[in-house]
């Protein structure tokens, strides 16, 4: 172990080697807060991570006159040497290659830094090994034929008799490999590395959330911090992907924002992705516009808060999105919309804008370098008014100076990448900063969220160990998939042999609570629906029971229980009936379905939240189908005209409506050009089938008296506008109304009570014309379709009217009364697709319903 005191850290004027960026980070954290407290004369060390030393003496080696003829590579141009070895090799294309080429950057650095030999005695290898084993000598050929070398060989080729190691101290380093043992300097005071580990002094806490958990340390951490001096609070725990939002949200939640003040109260490493934030969402938008670009990512554009012009322009923006989203649009030409704004005159701002996006993409060459994208890059920055030149708050400026550490990773890159695409330009930058996390400042307070080991390095005060289960600490081995197990373990690497890394835990915890005064540790006692257990690193844990006594709990959550009451709410106010109602029988099938469903939907207007469909949805696909058949019955207009028609004459008719009615789009894309074709051909081939059918239905002659018919009508005083899909007479003079259906139908739905299906019985009973003689579905599919009667379906159709009237009348009454019990029909299909569940709070209904039909059987 190699540990300095953080004393001496805090008054030396060398510079301070760590073994990683984040250790550097926090290590720069923890003594800027503790100068500010101190209130003295102090100058900040130089702190360098152990790649930036290596640069470093590389430098040096260099200036000194060796290895001149070979430049250093940096760590992205390395993952950009690991990729297309990788690529070479394997031949076919890689899964995850990102991914691959970290873990091959990091198996070839521990090779180098723990002296081991892949060269040799292949013979046990496994397939994994020998493959990276031609990777190491296709990429050692890429290295050579540039004349560079990287991080890895420098580190193992340097002598510390050479270096100017006695320039600088060193700490973190707790298992460190023997090559970097040999180059780092001997921590004068040292913390004790045989120090024992005590769990006694730790005071246990089990939660049964892992939320509660993180709030009860944090609040223990406020009370610390405002009570004792010069105090440095160290909350142990690996914040990863998955725990991110959950701690961002419980620090905010208890120790206030950090975003919007200059310094936070707390040191929280890397925070949030930069993408999520709009300033940099607004530029990822503005460089994905194409000449033809995706209406989502155009509405977001047009919309967007942060975007120039955005508060003068609001009103008018919104409208512009509007009518391009109503255009039903996938791709939308932007010179059609630069025309609209041109002719109309409206957002000015947003039209030049456009204008410069599409001059700047027509004058661009078809293939750039990057370092001629990062100049339009920087041109987008300066047409949008945002960037470093542009900020106005705290956390803009760290958020790009995050964006141009993206940018300076990507342009590393411009000696080894030939010229490439924008698109391809776009994606690379994108994922650059779709991976960046915001940089973590200096804490106001002295409250630090970091790792065990990350924590070892600032001394702590006070200490409180989370996530203390049999899960996280754990002595699975962490070893390399790419190097031998054998090796590693003969090399004793740490993680790769349990005993050795229950010791090295064990050593860790005791060099972490070697100087604290306080020790808390804590475990969640499930996840999810897996119990789990305490670390047997902490038997204290194990008499431990969850602690609901909130001592550390601050003040405004302590909250006494409010006294319930009871309310039995199966009715709503009246139904007011001064105009049509808007839902028309749409509200009669979902209070027969469920009188709760049809109260929420249709008179609190509560609606799910829509759901994102690739393609057309099953409904527009409906309506169209609807439309193109009126239209069609509007010209032939009896079954005689039909049946008089050949099939090339019925094929022109029907190819000939569809024209008339999908309209050619304006700046038609190639992609809405071929999907208009395809559509026109699935259409053309459903309605062939269908006039077939309906042709094959034997001699029954009959003429259309009305497609698409509105009409106002009364159901037993409920006022509502229906629209009739058709409505056709007999030759003996019977009337038959019917409905169009492109998805599932049958008549079972006619069934009372509580009709599944109301629309045909209503129209039937209330047309004003009079009562209908029968009702049909008609299924209009291009493989099955079908005519379902009335008549065919039911014995007597005026004893079927007689009940469709009282309970079409009885639901009526329901309505009118404002009735909304949870009385789904069928629980389990009614309730299955329906989007009320979370306020009808049905699956609680059910359990109640479950407990009190045991309890009476016992």
């Amino acid at each position: 172990m190699h540990l300095e005191r953080f004393e001496r850290l805090s008054v030396t004027t060398s510079s301070i080697l760590v073994e990683n960026a984040s250790c550097q980070s926090l290590l720069s954290a923890a003594l800027s807060q503790r100068a500010q407290h101190c209130k003295s004369v102090w100058r900040s060390p130089r702190i360098m991570s152990l790649q930036n030393a290596i640069a470093q003496w590389h430098e040096q080696e260099v200036f000194g006159g060796a290895n001149r003829d070979y430049f250093l590579l940096t760590p992205n141009q390395e993952l950009f040497l690991w990729k297309k070895a990788i690529l070479t090799v394997s031949e076919d294309d890689v899964d995850a290659i990102s991914q691959l080429a970290v873990l091959a950057r990091e198996a070839w650095f521990l090779l180098h830094s723990w002296n081991l030999d892949i060269r040799s005695d292949q013979a046990s290898f496994s397939p994994d090994n020998i493959l990276f084993s031609r990777w190491c000598e296709l990429y050692e050929r890429l290295c050579n034929d540039l004349s560079a070398t990287d991080h890895a060989r420098v580190l193992s080729g340097l002598n510390r008799s050479t270096m100017k190691t006695d320039s600088f101290l060193s700490s973190g380093f707790l298992s460190p490999s023997p090559v970097v043992a040999r180059l780092i300097r001997e921590p004068i005071s040292v913390a004790n590395p045989h120090a024992v580990f005590c769990p006694d002094i730790y005071v246990p806490h089990v939660f049964e959330s892992q939320e509660l958990e993180l709030c009860e340390a944090l609040t223990w951490a406020d009370s610390v911090v405002s009570q004792t001096d010069n105090a440095r609070v160290a909350i142990v725990l690996e914040v990863t992907e998955n725990t991110n939002q959950i701690v961002s949200r419980c620090c905010e939640n208890i120790l206030g924002p950090t975003l919007t003040e200059a310094q936070p109260r707390y040191y929280l490493g890397e925070g949030d992705l930069i993408s999520i934030y709009p300033s940099i969402r607004i530029v990822l938008l503005a460089l994905d516009l194409n000449l033809v670009t995706r209406w989502d990512v155009l509405s977001e554009f047009i919309r967007h808060p942060r975007l120039k012009g955005a508060t003068d322009e609001r009103q008018a923006r919104v409208l512009l999105d509007e009518k391009l989203r109503n255009d039903n649009r996938f791709e939308i030409d932007l010179r059609m919309v630069i025309d609209n704004l041109s002719q109309s005159g409206e957002c000015p701002e947003l039209l030049k804008i456009l204008q410069y996006v599409v001059l700047n993409i027509t004058e661009a060459a078809y293939k750039l370098s990057i370092a001629e994208w990062l100049v339009i890059v920087d041109r987008y920055l300066g047409v949008l008014e945002i960037g470093s030149s542009n900020v106005s708050t705290v956390l803009e400026k760290r958020l790009f100076d995050s964006f141009g550490s993206c940018c300076n990773e990507l342009i590393q890159l411009d000696t080894l990448a030939k010229p490439l695409r924008r698109l391809e330009l776009y994606k690379a930058l994108k994922q650059k900063v779709e991976k960046k996390c915001l940089s973590a400042s200096p804490p106001k307070d002295g409250i630090f969220l970091v790792s065990a080991t990350e924590a070892c390095l600032i001394e702590p005060t006070h200490v409180w160990v989370l996530k203390a289960d049999s899960e996280t600490f754990s002595s699975r081995n962490k070893f390399s998939s790419l190097l031998p197990i054998d090796m590693q373990r003969k090399a004793r690497m740490p993680f790769t042999d349990p005993l050795a890394t229950v010791k090295d835990m064990c050593n860790r915890q005791g060099a972490l609570g070697l100087f604290a005064i306080e020790h808390h540790v804590s475990f969640t006692n499930s996840e999810g629906d897996s119990p789990l257990s305490p670390a047997a690193l902490f038997p204290t844990l194990e008499e431990a029971t969850v602690d609901n006594s909130q001592s550390f709990r601050h003040s405004r959550w302590k909250i006494s229980a409010v006294d319930l009451e009871s309310y039995e709410d199966i009715s709503g106010p009246p139904l007011p009936i001064a105009e049509p109602v808007k839902a028309g029988v749409t509200f009669f099938a979902d209070q027969s379905a469920c009188a709760f469903r049809a109260f929420a939907k249709h008179r609190l207007r509560s609606t799910g939240l829509p759901e994102m469909q690739l393609g057309t949805s099953p409904a527009e696909k409906g309506m169209v189908v609807h439309e193109l058949l009126a239209a069609l019955w509007t010209t032939l207009k009896s079954f005689a005209t039909l049946r008089s028609m050949g099939v090339h004459e019925r094929i022109e008719t029907i190819e000939k409506i569809i024209m008339e009615k999908l309209r050619k789009t304006y700046y038609e894309t190639v992609l809405e050009r071929e999907i208009f074709l395809i559509e026109k051909n699935r259409l053309t081939g459903i309605l062939i089938k269908w006039l077939d059918f309906e042709v094959s239905r034997g001699d029954i002659e009959f003429e259309v008296l009305s497609v698409e018919q509105r009409e106002s009508i009364n159901v037993f005083g409920i006022p509502m506008n229906v629209r009739i899909d058709r409505i056709d007479r007999l030759k003996d003079g019977r009337v038959i109304v019917i409905d169009y259906k492109t998805g599932k139908c049958s008549a079972s739905g006619w069934k009372v009570p509580r009709m599944e299906s109301p629309q045909l019985p209503i129209y039937a009973l209330f047309l004003s014309m009079g009562v209908a003689d029968n009702i049909a579905f008609a299924y209009v599919h291009g493989d099955q379709p079908n005519w379902i009667s009335g008549l065919d379906k039911l014995h007597d159709w005026d004893e079927a009217c007689a009940s469709w009237r009282i309970e079409i009348e009885n639901l009526a009454l329901e309505i009118r009364d404002g009735f909304a019990l949870v009385n789904p029909k069928k629980t389990h299909t009614t309730c299955l697709y329906c989007d009320q569940s979370l306020f009808c709070r049905i699956p609680e209904i059910l359990r109640c319903e479950l407990s009190e039909d045991s309890g009476t059987s016992e």
